[in-house]
């Protein structure tokens, strides 16, 4: 789920940090569909289990063209019978930004709280082409690293990579462009997310995309999540 900039625009997350893949690995048809399965299994593992969860959420956001910039924290809570709430800890810089920009997120999230729990289940056959190409370290463990090329024109989709933890089958690290335009302004923003485990489940730690047009200059967002406290059964 990437975004940022409506009235700034969308949803963004910002520049990919570039790692040096190692040498093509020959595709394994096997190993392919066994790292498929697990993410799939990943995130039903946590959909059963987790009751409910907290986290902070810290938003960051510039324009370039504006000079406006501004961040706030907000504690999340999510419910599984109740969906998401919030409570804002800290608001600073530009009330455009934080109105068009944030609250807006935050409403989207809140209005589709089911599907951003699910944020890696796109990950299948039948929304992407996966091809290995390599593993490398991320954030201290080993991943697979799969080019991803996606099979509809759907900006929820990415044109780029995924890193999946070798031993977990999780996914650690997307990063790519929106396989079709997010908006009119803003174009495909360069996205990268990143994935951590907290207790025994995996959840979003960071969303981070710039894009650059003509109208709006660089526009960047970025969001840290953090403190996870989960509740389990």
């Amino acid at each position: 789920m990437p975004h940022i900039l409506a009235g700034l625009g969308i949803v963004l997350v910002l520049l990919p940090f570039q790692f040096a893949a190692q040498p093509a690995t020959p595709q394994d048809p096997e190993t392919l569909a066994r790292i498929l399965q697990g993410i799939a299994l990943s995130e039903a593992e946590r959909d059963s289990h987790v009751k409910e969860y907290t986290r902070i959420q810290h938003y960051w956001a510039r324009s370039s063209r504006f000079d406006e910039s501004a961040e706030m924290v907000v504690r999340m809570h999510y419910d599984r019978g109740h969906g998401k709430d919030y409570v804002t800890l800290s608001r600073s810089g530009s009330a455009s930004v934080q109105t068009r920009v944030f609250d807006k997120l935050l409403r989207m999230e809140i209005d589709s709280a089911s599907d951003s729990e699910r944020e890696t289940t796109l990950f299948t056959n039948s929304h992407y082409n996966f091809r290995m190409i390599g593993m490398e370290t991320v954030n201290g463990k080993n991943c697979y690293v799969l080019e991803l090329d996606p099979l509809q024109a759907d900006k929820r989709l990415f044109t780029g990579r995924v890193w999946v933890d070798a031993r977990e089958n999780a996914v650690v690290r997307v990063e790519g462009r929106p396989n079709s335009s997010v908006s009119f302004m803003v174009g495909r923003p360069s996205v990268v997310q990143e994935f951590g485990k907290f207790g025994d489940f995996w959840f979003a730690t960071m969303r981070d995309s710039v894009a650059n047009s003509f109208l709006l200059g660089t526009c960047q967002l970025r969001i840290d999540y953090a403190d996870y406290k989960v509740i389990a059964r």
